[in-house]
C-alpha cells in the first residue's frame, strides 16, 4: 500500500486504465492548467475597463426630471427615505436592505411595476460571515462581459471580453463601454421607450420592434448592446423588464 487517504473537498482523481494508474488532483489541474497558455491570452485580449480611453461625451444630470423619472420607475417615499437617504448622506448599508415584509405583488392592492411579479426572497448565510472588502481573497465580484465561444474549444479570441470591477457601472463607464473601439467589440445603442401609454397592443408591439432590431445589430456583427430607457417622459413609458435599474446591458 502506497497511500491511504480519502478524497478531500474540491479535489479530483483520474483511473487512467491505459497507463494503469492513478492521477492524482496536483497532477491532473497542473495538466488543464498547462494545456494551454491562458496568461497570455487573457493578457493580451481581456481589457479592464479601468483601462478603456475616456468617451468623448458623457450625459449631463437632469435634475429638473428626477421626480418624473422616479415616479416612473416606481420609486417610494420609503425608498428615499430608508434606502436612498442612508447610502447618498452617509454611505452606510441602510436598514431596510436587511429584510423585507411587503406584500407579494401578486397579494398587494398597490401598484407594483412588472418586475416585482419575479421576485423571490432568498437569503444565504455564512459562516463566519465573509466581508468583501477585507476579505478579497475569498469573495469575487468581478465580472466580464462579451462574446465567450465554445468553452469545448478554448481559443484566444474567446478571451475578446472586458473586465469589470463589479457588475454595477456609473454613467462614465457605461460611456466608455459606449464608445469603445477594440476588435470584436462593436457597440448598438438602442433606446426603448415605450411610446402611446395604455394604447392596444404598445407594449406587445414594442418589444416586438425592440427584438427585430436586436437581431439586426447581432447580424451585423454587433457584440453589446445597450438598451437604455432615458428618454422617457410624459409620452413615452420605460418597457418593463426584470431589473430597476435605467440601463442594461446585453451581450
Amino acid at each position: 500500500m502506497l497511500i491511504k487517504e480519502r478524497l478531500h473537498p474540491g479535489r479530483i482523481f483520474l483511473v487512467d486504465t491505459a497507463q494503469g494508474r492513478i492521477i492524482d488532483d496536483g497532477e491532473l489541474k497542473h495538466a488543464f492548467a498547462t494545456q494551454h497558455p491562458y496568461g497570455e491570452w487573457l493578457a493580451a485580449h481581456m481589457k479592464p475597463l479601468e483601462m478603456l480611453p475616456e468617451p468623448p461625451h458623457l450625459p449631463a444630470p437632469d435634475h429638473d426630471t428626477v421626480l418624473e423619472r422616479q415616479q416612473a420607475f416606481g420609486y417610494t417615499h420609503e425608498d428615499l427615505r430608508l434606502l436612498l437617504a442612508p447610502m447618498a448622506t452617509a454611505g452606510e448599508e441602510p436598514i431596510g436592505s436587511m429584510g423585507t415584509d411587503t406584500s407579494l405583488a401578486v397579494l398587494s392592492d398597490r401598484p407594483r411595476l412588472l418586475y416585482d411579479y419575479f421576485q423571490q426572497l432568498f437569503a444565504q448565510v455564512t459562516n463566519p460571515p465573509l466581508d468583501g472588502i477585507r476579505e478579497e481573497l475569498v469573495t469575487q465580484i468581478a465580472t466580464s462581459i462579451g462574446p465567450e465561444g465554445n468553452l469545448l474549444e478554448p481559443t484566444p479570441e474567446a478571451c475578446r471580453q472586458l473586465k469589470l470591477k463589479t457588475p454595477i457601472l456609473d454613467n462614465a463607464e457605461l460611456a466608455k463601454i459606449r464608445y469603445v473601439d477594440l476588435p470584436a467589440l462593436q457597440v448598438r445603442h438602442r433606446a426603448h421607450a415605450l411610446p402611446g401609454v395604455g394604447r392596444g397592443r404598445c407594449l406587445a408591439r414594442a418589444m416586438e420592434e425592440l427584438c427585430r432590431r436586436s437581431s439586426e445589430a447581432v447580424d451585423a456583427g454587433h457584440t453589446y448592446l445597450i438598451l437604455s430607457d432615458r428618454g422617457v417622459d410624459r409620452e413615452h413609458a420605460p418597457i418593463p423588464r426584470s431589473s430597476p435599474p435605467p440601463v442594461s446591458i446585453i451581450t
